[in-house]
């Protein structure tokens, strides 16, 4: 127990003050014997010890019913480091650790409030029982701590800079190292840290900071005394809630088609459609899209054909819980279709893959050699094939156009053991005889390069005859031969994306130049590459160089938006900037408090809070019930003070 206001005890003096009273009346009468009263005290003995009862009964009353008062008045609280102390055990700082992830913008339960309104009313309450204590905020996107003059600042509309939603991701082990140093460098004192989260394990970045989680755990060893770490895992889930992602954009001279996928947190009461508003320039459409199960692949057009050059569009889930995963925006140019280059030393190669990147208007693919390729080559192409022996500039090269967007398509070498960049590299040449060749049996028939035709017919992988392959050793396998190795290979660098086949489209190598299955892989590579998203105009909100922007306009929401903190459309330096929350935000896997302690192991356990039952994380109060004790004590006084009637008055009575 400890007292808010620990000056009231020295009240516990005057509590003494009837006994006092009582001493110096009993002084004021001396006895002095009288004969004639002699019987009359004898008779009146046995009454006597009754009435002493009561009398010291009535003065424990009020002793005790003064002490209550300053009880009272002292304002006691349970909950603290100590059983009984008569100071406030005040902590110098008290600190907030706030995560102003997306995700956090999701209501806690059924709560219409967010988790993060939620964390900033829990460190409210928290701080209420130590008044005098100095109060910090440290949010996690910018990770500046600064102090507050006092508590209801944070619901000042001045503060939303700093405790705000957002659309970004969180460093939450950066935020908190960050905070133990700077409480470090200025010295603090006793401490209290409270850490509130939704503990999305992404946002712990648990395998690039193991080095910062060292630094944690040896500051918390050495600060053991002085500094507690609470957390508050604000991780229950909504009541319901859809998420958006848009998983790609293709689009033709007249449309821009993204293909979304929709995914549902209660499986168990899914929707039957969804609501979605489209807005291209502006200008919104609403469209009601029937879904049918808990993870749905949907897609829809923007026609472009009355549309500027140059504009931008986004996405709006309107069915959703959280404000933050139902939101896509981008950008576009009608110029921006796809140009191809065919990289190759190999002439017979060089025919078949600038044949089958030819465009609509049947112009053969720009053929590119060693001498121009270079960064103001690539940098002016949307696509490039690439077959054959490179050497590390032209690497360097084609490792900045894949990270700047482009799309590359890479063949292996002809030659045993080359063709190896500093991204990606084969496994060795295999060779099999014209009576038992390679075959591939397993790829996706409902999506990607190798999807079946519009009207059903397979692209017919099966019958594709192969004698030679080098194996891609990155990527997502998108066909699979017969004995489990990929036939062809994509995965993400940079901003832009790789495909790898694991043959060449040559008579000693395969039939692959046969054309009815390079053909329309090829075609739809450029078609997908023709994406609305034009990479570097594309930014990841919360980054750092979403930090460095300073000069902006907000288009979609003019005036209410940061680049920093919110997703959405801004012109910069003449540019339109699409700018989108990180696709980890998505994540719904939990960094659990053991987890945590696991990273912090010389540390002390890190205690976890709930968030639904105060009396866990904040001291109470009890003066309530030594006032009612108080006005209890007075009772039972009053009644001991109620005169007896006389035996011949009850007789009387009667």
């Amino acid at each position: 127990m400890s007292f808010l206001q620990p000056i009231a005890l020295w009240g516990l003096l005057l509590a003494l003050t009837p006994l006092i009273i009582h001493l110096l009346n009993l002084l004021r009468h001396r006895s002095q014997p009288w004969a004639a009263t002699r019987f009359l005290l004898q008779a009146r003995k046995s009454s006597s010890r009754l009435s002493k009862i009561k009398r010291w009964l009535t003065l424990l009353m009020r002793i005790l019913s003064l002490g209550c008062l300053c009880f009272v008045i002292a304002r006691p609280m349970i909950g603290g480091n100590s059983f009984l102390s008569l100071s406030s055990n005040s902590p110098e700082l008290l600190v907030l650790i706030l995560d102003r992830s997306a995700s956090m913008d999701t209501g806690a339960n059924s709560n219409l409030k967010s988790k993060r309104e939620r964390a900033l009313e829990i460190f409210e309450q928290f701080v209420e029982p130590w008044p005098e204590s100095k109060i910090a905020l440290v949010e996690s996107v910018y990770e500046e701590p600064f102090f507050l003059s006092e508590i209801q600042s944070l619901k000042d509309s001045n503060f939303e800079l700093f405790t705000g939603r957002t659309d970004t991701s969180s460093s939450l082990a950066g935020t908190l190292l960050k905070t133990l140093e700077w409480m470090i460098k200025t010295q603090v004192g006793p401490a209290e840290i409270l850490l509130a989260s939704d503990m999305q394990r992404s946002n712990w970045g648990e395998n690039k900071s193991s080095n910062q989680f060292l630094r944690i755990d040896k500051i918390l060893e050495q600060k053991k005394d002085l500094w507690t770490l609470k957390v508050i895992p604000l991780n229950s889930k909504s009541s319901y809630d859809i998420s958006l992602r848009v998983t790609k954009i293709a689009r033709t001279d007249e449309s821009i088609k993204p293909s979304l996928t929709l995914k549902q947190s209660k499986p168990a009461n899914p929707l039957n459609s969804v609501h979605i508003q489209k807005c291209l320039n502006g200008e919104n459409e609403n469209l009601n899209l029937k879904i049918y199960s808990d993870y749905t692949k949907l897609h829809t057009t923007f026609n472009l054909k009355k549309q500027p050059e140059k504009g931008w569009g986004s996405i709006k889930l309107n069915n959703n819980f959280n404000r933050s995963d139902g939101h896509y925006y981008f950008t576009y140019r009608k110029n921006s279709i796809s140009k191809v280059g065919v990289l190759t030393s190999n002439p017979v190669i060089e025919n078949v893959l600038r044949s089958a990147a030819q465009n609509s208007d049947g112009k053969l693919a720009e053929l590119l050699t060693l001498q121009n390729i270079d960064y103001k080559n690539t940098i002016q192409k949307r696509v490039i094939i690439q077959q054959g022996t490179v050497t590390k500039p032209i690497s360097d090269s084609l490792d900045e156009f894949v990270k700047q967007g482009g799309t590359l398509v890479l063949f292996p070498s002809e030659k045993k053991g080359s063709g190896n960049y500093s991204f990606f590299n084969w496994q060795e040449l295999e060779e099999r005889n014209e009576d038992q060749t390679f075959t591939i049996q397993n790829w996706s028939k409902e999506d990607g390069v190798l999807k079946n035709f519009a009207d059903g017919t397979s692209i017919g992988l099966n019958y594709l005859s192969i004698l030679k392959r080098m194996i891609p050793n990155q990527g997502e396998a998108l066909a699979y031969y017969d004995d489990g190795k990929a036939f062809l290979t994509k995965f993400t660098h940079g901003n832009g994306l790789i495909y790898a086949f694991s043959t060449l489209p040559i008579d000693s190598w395969s039939s692959l130049k046969d054309g009815y299955i390079l053909v329309p892989s090829i075609q739809r590579i450029m078609l997908e590459s023709t994406s609305v998203m034009d990479s570097s105009n594309d930014l990841i909100c919360g980054s750092e160089e979403t930090k460095g922007i300073f000069e902006y306009n907000c288009i979609d929401r003019p005036d209410e938006k940061k680049p920093t903190l919110h997703a959405g459309i801004y012109k910069i330096d003449g540019k339109l900037i699409a700018i989108n929350r990180p696709l980890e935000e998505l994540d719904n896997e939990i960094f659990t408090l053991s987890d945590l302690n696991s990273k912090l192991p010389d540390s002390p356990p890190l205690e976890e809070l709930n968030e639904n039952e105060t009396s866990t994380f904040k001291r109470s109060e009890i003066w309530t019930s030594f006032l009612y004790l108080c006005l209890t004590l007075l009772l039972i006084e009053s009644f001991l003070g109620i005169p007896r009637q006389s035996k011949k008055k009850q007789m009387k009575n009667v």
